[in-house]
């Protein structure tokens, strides 16, 4: 394995993205987490090469769902994929997200996934059940664009929720917060992008 530049630590898995941008994944295989083709094997102990990925530079994952953003803008998504992108995988199965090739960033929650692309937009995708997708509505199997007041260069995602970087270092967040994770807890979910107060963490030198 080549040098490491980001080691990703998943539910049941670690992944790691390596300088020749080739990405290895180790751990739980029940549903191909471990990107090797023998679905069903409950653990592979030793970094497997995750083929699919091959040319990624950067890696997201969550509970069984791995992802990796390439670097001609694809996105390749391995492991369980049935809530995350609905119609595009009807069982746990690997592939690119499709009709994708311009996605700057990317972040996955439990049963949800968002990116940004290259003109600054955000899309989400997968469940929806605590508005993770950016507003009301079901599930989406393909993604939905979300409304911000500025373009975004970065992406994060919680279990059922979803935060955005915009390009003057403001963050809007939405989704589920009955921990106060991303609001004050009085809002158990917050229904559409809001400005996070960051009034107390000192942002200067980030």
């Amino acid at each position: 394995m080549d040098h490491v530049v980001q080691l990703l630590g998943a539910t049941f898995n670690t992944c790691a993205l390596t300088a020749d941008h080739e990405v290895y994944c180790w751990g739980e295989n029940l549903s191909g987490e471990a990107g090797t083709p023998n679905v069903g094997h409950p653990i592979v102990w030793l970094p497997n090469r995750v083929q699919i990925a091959s040319g990624s530079r950067q890696l997201a994952g969550n509970y069984s769902t791995l992802c990796a953003l390439k670097l001609d803008g694809k996105l390749a998504c391995w492991g369980y994929l049935t809530d995350q992108l609905g119609e595009a995988f009807e069982k746990s199965i690997s592939g690119d997200v499709p009709d994708i090739s311009d996605a700057t960033a990317i972040a996955v929650g439990l049963k949800h996934a968002c990116m940004v692309r290259r003109d600054g937009t955000v899309w989400c995708w997968g469940n929806n059940e605590a508005a993770q997708l950016g507003g009301g509505g079901g599930n989406s199997a393909r993604p939905v664009q979300v409304a911000l007041p500025a373009r975004a260069t970065g992406i994060a995602a919680g279990k059922r929720s979803s935060c955005a970087r915009l390009e003057d270092r403001r963050w809007y967040c939405w989704g589920e917060n009955r921990n106060g994770q991303i609001g004050p807890r009085s809002q158990p979910l917050i229904a559409t992008p809001t400005l996070l107060d960051l009034s107390q963490v000192d942002l200067a030198s980030q």
